[in-house]
């Protein structure tokens, strides 16, 4: 076990964070980096993503491939990667969701840092340098990469952070927790494996949405520098077929647990939270619940349709929403249905999601 001598880093002693120094050579890693790839039912994809990693020939690293019980041909595409280059492994495990696989990887990880991908993602050509280039950071610092989207009918869009560079850490954190929705997934990022060994940080395997902004959330607190690189690093594909885009009105409960972590997290840190930043990060919050609302009411009847929405009217975060949101702010078709949902005309609020589960230009 290494031994860190823990300093106050700046005038943070009330908060706890803390800079880390301690000696390299005794730290018993591996590899330099260790890519983890969760995997279910991949076989479209998974060949680019794992080629794109393939590539790399100048970072000693090790790909550690999570075969989350597919039944499709993704563990013939892995094993032919896995056959031919001993710096991959696949892990086969029976279908336990992205949360089990992610946390055995980290439990099997040799590398001095992490760098989470998904299996529909790939690296960009440049990646190389990048990661080169992040993999020097000391280890108080998260490095974060700026990325493509790529969607279905080919439009791609470049995801920037928004210009923080000569802010302090606490307002760059707050800026990227509350006015830009940043830090949401896990991907395109490199993590510190000692820092996530030794706070035992992890992904909670009882959330389907919000887990890996949860997991990002419990990291910020044991770090004091965050490093931006201006660069896209990889795609991320957005398929329709994830979680992200297909969540129910079940996964409400687990975008109630990543709101409340992020509000205790800013609270823990001392971060003031003024009004208009909670109206913000309500609004946030509320986007999400209509889109589960709207995936629900697409495919359910009225009368069902109508009691799931009551259902989630009368819990105590509706109230929360109501007295903190700013309708002002969204679209016209989002605020009909916030006023909708504030007078509680269920039936009403019905038909609107059911409308918006047709369109894909309402704002939701």
């Amino acid at each position: 076990m290494v031994e860190l001598k823990k300093e106050v880093y700046g005038n943070n002693t009330s908060i706890g964070l803390e800079k880390y120094n301690f000696r390299e050579d005794n730290l018993n890693y591996c590899y330099e980096l260790s890519f983890i790839i969760p995997v279910y039912n991949g076989e479209k994809y998974i060949h680019k993503c794992i080629e794109s990693i393939f590539k790399i020939s100048s970072i000693k690293f090790e790909c550690l491939i999570i075969n989350d019980g597919s039944t499709d041909n993704t563990l013939s595409i892995i094993n032919d990667f896995v056959g031919s280059d001993d710096r991959f492994k696949c892990i086969n495990i029976s279908n336990s969701g992205v949360s089990v696989a992610r946390n055995i990887g980290l439990k099997e990880a040799k590398g001095k840092k992490v760098f989470f991908i998904d299996a529909d993602d790939w690296l960009l050509d440049n990646s190389e340098d990048l990661l080169k280039s992040g993999l020097k950071k000391a280890v108080d610092t998260i490095t974060l990469y700026e990325y493509l989207k790529e969607f279905p009918n080919g439009k791609i869009e470049y995801h920037k952070f928004p210009e923080i560079d000569k802010l302090n850490y606490f307002e760059t954190l707050r800026i990227l927790l509350v006015s830009n929705e940043s830090l949401y997934n896990c991907w395109g990022i490199i993590f510190d494996k000692y820092i996530i060994d030794l706070y035992k940080i992890h992904f909670d395997e009882t959330m389907t949405i919000g887990e890996d902004a949860c997991f990002v959330l419990d990291y910020l607190k044991h770090v004091s520098k965050i490093d931006i690189i201006r660069h896209p690093i990889l795609t991320y594909y957005q398929n329709s077929h994830s979680a992200t885009h297909n969540i129910l009105s079940k996964d409400i409960k687990d975008e109630e647990k990543f709101f409340s972590k992020k509000i205790n997290i800013l609270t823990d840190l001392k971060l003031t939270i003024s009004k208009y930043d909670l109206g913000t990060l309500c609004n946030i919050y509320f986007t999400h619940v209509i889109i589960a609302l709207r995936n629900e009411c697409g495919k359910s009847k009225v009368l069902k349709g109508r009691k799931i929405i009551k259902h989630y009217g009368d819990s105590k975060f509706f109230l929360y929403l109501l007295q903190n949101c700013r309708p002002k702010d969204f679209s016209v078709p989002k605020q009909f249905l916030f006023y909708a949902m504030r007078r509680r005309v269920w039936i009403l609020c019905y038909f609107i999601l059911f409308i918006f589960s047709k369109k894909s230009d309402t704002g939701v």
